[in-house]
């Protein structure tokens, strides 16, 4: 008797581990596809807004190419924004399936991080042309970051037979310091922005974010020491110290 029931409860636990696998997997396989909308809606109607040619004959191609230049010329504000997004969006793909092989989507509270973290890259391209909005959606993006890396560490509190547990806890528990670290420099780059009022102070803002989005993603892979943050952030911070001498 209390041999087939150890066995019937074997089998439930079986059953409910495979249901939380696949209900996993389908999260996953949710947020893929949402990434992938992220960036075809996002990107294509963009790009197709700010490239958008105004000659009486669009079939022209004299003429399209002259107001395509002129459109570009008149746009590379949000097309440069627009780059940037794209920073964001890319190395956030990157570094999250990084992240979910290890930990995968059982928990709802990440998931829910994502959903939201994807619909925001979304918004991000398409604010390309609305200046003090994209940096400060951008910095929306870091505080989330903040959130999925809580719940990372969560995760892997609950799973201490995992993988991810047994390669080193302190691992993702560092991750949260990195996140916080760059996010200081990602709302002081959103406080900053919509006091520039010049085209170079414009361009030094659009390089900081893409250095803090570049340096984040280098520095989440190599989990680089104190030191090396130090140096790192130094590109921003004259960035941002250049940017500021073109304040209104």
């Amino acid at each position: 008797m209390e041999d087939g029931d150890a066995k019937a409860a074997a089998a439930k636990a079986a059953a409910a581990k495979d249901d939380i696998e696949k209900t996993a997997a389908d999260r996953l396989d949710l947020i893929n596809r949402l990434f992938a909308v992220a960036i075809s809606v996002g990107f294509a109607t963009q790009i197709a807004l700010l490239l958008a040619p105004t000659h009486a004959n669009p079939f022209d191609p004299q003429g399209h190419a002259i107001e395509l230049s002129a459109a570009a010329a008149l746009h590379w504000h949000g097309l440069l924004l627009l780059v940037a997004s794209m920073f964001a969006v890319v190395g956030s793909w990157e570094g999250y399936h990084k992240s979910v092989r290890l930990k995968p989507l059982e928990d709802a509270g990440r998931f829910w991080v994502d959903i939201v973290l994807v619909f925001s890259y979304l918004i991000l391209m398409l604010l390309s042309e609305l200046t003090p909005a994209w940096f400060g959606l951008l910095a929306v993006i870091f505080a989330l970051y903040v959130l999925w890396d809580i719940g990372s560490i969560e995760w892997v509190k609950r799973h201490t037979d995992s993988i991810a547990a047994q390669i080193d806890q302190r691992r993702f528990e560092r991750s949260i310091v990195i996140t916080s670290f760059w996010m200081v420099f990602a709302v002081l780059v959103a406080a900053i922005a919509g006091k520039v009022a010049s085209d170079p102070g414009f361009v030094c803002m659009a390089a900081a974010a893409i250095a803090v989005l570049v340096l984040y993603r280098s520095d989440k892979n190599k989990r680089w020491r104190w030191q090396t943050k130090a140096v790192a952030a130094i590109l921003p911070v004259v960035l941002l110290g250049v940017a500021v001498l073109y304040f209104k």
